[in-house]
């Protein structure tokens, strides 16, 4: 196996740049920052640095879904190689505003993996290798183009942050009840015409925004999340359900 600073080193020389990195004590890349590097392929030496728990290859966007990519550089890859497989340590990937269709295979084996940002990257489908994570903790898909969910989506028991903002789900699969851990939920800006009902059961879910949907009735079994602390209905028609919305328990903040 090479030497990670020969790896960082070759890279660097590859891609005409000094590279953000951080090592351990030991002298193993455990920190690699690729964003803006206007990559179409993810160099083969990546997949060599097999102590590396956080990867950057796309931009940090935040909560709110603001994005300034005329203002930076991006990368282009459209796919990753099964390689990606090998970074056993893997904790926290970044990849949104690539041009990504699919993930590998490999990506199954990334059991220690919390954190995926896929935002803005034309996926369509959810790969069934990311829904094999037992570790993720907060997986980012909005802006995917995702018109609906797998039902394996139900196994990221360990889920405690989804956002799938502006995409065109019209449901939701019954096994998404299955993600009891599920703390905040972003579904603004989909096709929902009424409240999906696999959400009455995430009874631990605290923050749920449904902005900008074409939801037009509300179910009584939203007052079964008693931890509910935020719910955003703004920019829906939805017609007269005061009795509903009262089912709502006494701490939760409703945006209307």
């Amino acid at each position: 196996m090479q030497d990670d600073e020969l790896i960082l080193t070759t890279l660097q020389r590859q891609l005409g740049r000094r590279l953000k990195s951080t090592k351990n004590e030991q002298g193993r890349v455990i920190q690699l920052d690729l964003a803006g590097c206007k990559l179409h392929e993810l160099p083969p030496q990546v997949c060599q640095l097999s102590a590396l728990e956080e990867l950057h290859l796309g931009i940090k966007i935040d909560d709110n879904g603001l994005r300034w990519e005329a203002d930076i550089e991006t990368n282009f890859l459209t796919e990753l190689p099964e390689q990606i497989g090998n970074l056993q340590q893997l904790r926290t990937l970044y990849l949104s505003t690539n041009r990504l269709t699919s993930l590998p295979a490999s990506f199954s084996q990334l059991k220690k993996l919390e954190y995926v940002d896929l935002q803005s990257n034309p996926l369509q489908t959810l790969a069934l290798s990311i829904c094999q994570l037992p570790a993720l903790r907060y997986l980012n898909l909005s802006y995917t183009k995702l018109s609906s969910l797998p039902a394996q989506v139900g196994q990221l028991q360990a889920l405690r942050e989804l956002q799938l903002n502006h995409n065109h789900l019209v449901d939701l699969p019954a096994e998404f009840a299955h993600l009891k851990n599920l703390a905040k939920l972003q579904l603004s800006h989909n096709h929902f015409t009424r409240f999906p009902e696999p959400l009455c059961a995430l009874t631990a879910l605290r923050s749920l925004y449904l902005y900008g949907c074409k939801i037009t009735e509300i179910s009584p079994c939203i007052g079964q999340l008693m931890q509910l602390e935020k719910l955003n209905l703004a920019a829906n028609p939805i017609a007269h359900s005061a009795e509903i919305l009262a089912l709502l328990p006494k701490q939760a903040k409703l945006e209307w």
